[in-house]
This record gives C-alpha cells, sequence and structure tokens, in this order.
C-alpha cells in the first residue's frame, strides 16, 4: 500500500453531506485537529526519528547549540539511552521537567528545557567524552494543515487507512451536535484498530512537551 491522499481528497468526500466545510477554512481546520489528535495517539512509525546522538562531558547537565543538533522538528522523546565504547547501556527516562543536580553521577534521565533550548540529564555526568553518549529516538512534530496545504500536503498514512481520518473529519464536522459524541467514539475505535493492526498498542512509553519546535504548538479551537 502507499500513502497517496491528502487532507482535501477526503474533505471532498464529505463537503457535500456537510456544506459547512467550505466556510471559512473550516475544513482546513479541522483537517489539522484530526491529523494532530491522530499523531499524538500513538508512536507511528512514520512519527518517529532517529536522534543526532551527543557525547556527554562531565560535570555538564545540558546540551544544546551549537555543539548538539536539536532537531527542528523535536516534539519530545521516544526511547532514551546512554551508552559507553564498551558496550555498557543504561536506558534514560524521558521527564516534562527537571532540575540541575548538584552531584555527578551516573545519568537516568532527560528532558527538553524550551527556556535553555537544550537537552538536560540528571544527574549530571561523573564521565566524559569519547566514551560515553546519548543516542536515542524522538517524536517529529506533525506538519500543521493549512488551507494553502490543503490539497498538497499527502497525509502521512497508508490510504487503506482513509477512513479512520474520514470518521475523524466527521468528529469535527458534528461539534456541539447530538451526534458529537457517538462520532468520536465511532473515530477512535476505529484509531485504536487502526494502531492494533499497524502493532503500536504495546509500546514503551512517550513523553512530549506540550509544544513542538517546529510549529509553535498547538492549543485547539472552538467552533
Amino acid at each position: 500500500m502507499a500513502s497517496t491522499l491528502t487532507a482535501g481528497n477526503l474533505i471532498d468526500v464529505l463537503k457535500l453531506k456537510f456544506p459547512r466545510v467550505l466556510t471559512d477554512g473550516f475544513g482546513a481546520r479541522a483537517a489539522d485537529e484530526v491529523n494532530s489528535y491522530i499523531w499524538k495517539r500513538y508512536p507511528w512509525k512514520v512519527s518517529i526519528a532517529n536522534l543526532i546522538p551527543f557525547h556527554v562531558t562531565q560535570a555538564e547537565p545540558d546540551y544544546g547549540p551549537p555543539f548538539v543538533i536539536i532537531p527542528p522538528d523535536f516534539q519530545g522523546f521516544h526511547q532514551v539511552w546512554l551508552r559507553s565504547a564498551d558496550g555498557r547501556e543504561y536506558k534514560l527516562d524521558p521527564k516534562p521537567d527537571l532540575q540541575k543536580s548538584f552531584q555527578p553521577g551516573l545519568p537516568n534521565s532527560i528532558a527538553w528545557m524550551p527556556k535553555d533550548q537544550a537537552f538536560r540529564l540528571h544527574p549530571r555526568p561523573s564521565f566524559s567524552a569519547p566514551d560515553w553518549w546519548v543516542e536515542g529516538e524522538y517524536k517529529k512534530a506533525p506538519t500543521k494543515i493549512t488551507n494553502e496545504n490543503l490539497n498538497s500536503f499527502v497525509l502521512p498514512y497508508d490510504d487503506m487507512y482513509a477512513m479512520v481520518f474520514r470518521k475523524g473529519l466527521s468528529w469535527q464536522f458534528k461539534q456541539d451536535t447530538p451526534d458529537e459524541i457517538p462520532a468520536f467514539q465511532m473515530f477512535s475505535g476505529l484509531l485504536d484498530e487502526m494502531a492494533a493492526s499497524e502493532g503500536l498498542l504495546a509500546g514503551p512509553p512517550q513523553n512530549y512537551p506540550d509544544e513542538g519546535l517546529a510549529n509553535g504548538g498547538w492549543d485547539g479551537w472552538e467552533v
């Protein structure tokens, strides 16, 4: 199978039933909310990328530019490890926030610190490069769907899941009506089935900040 459909393609299927999508950019906003919800709900393979590994420095808690490359589409950690040249491996637990430690030791946690534009290790390392480094995977921020890219941005999900996205749009178009909750339940159930078919119902825990670097975050909207 392949991914060839745009949100515009799926809106075209529904717009005769929901003419409201033709006014005031409602279709693009609904599609963006559906895509954001799907993207956040599970660690889809297309949403996960490799962190560029970086070496640790003795007694240094924070790692950012210019020595460490922060992916511009970084949304949150997926899985992260501390590795050594002699083959040792320690899992780092992603946290939403970390204080700087006073005493150095073996790091067991990592956090993205927006204020400092850096990754923070806790406790600060008691050892240094080139024998130790951090590597792992991160969750990418989703592409924002707008009026400009509604008919050009190809949805990152296989075409065979088009019905799931359509049901998500139907849920959006039924907001503030008696059908809103049943529509969401239908969408949510199909989304769980989609995740099950992709083998994603059991996976590593994820920790994402409220805002992605690429898109400036998303606060939701009301209709």
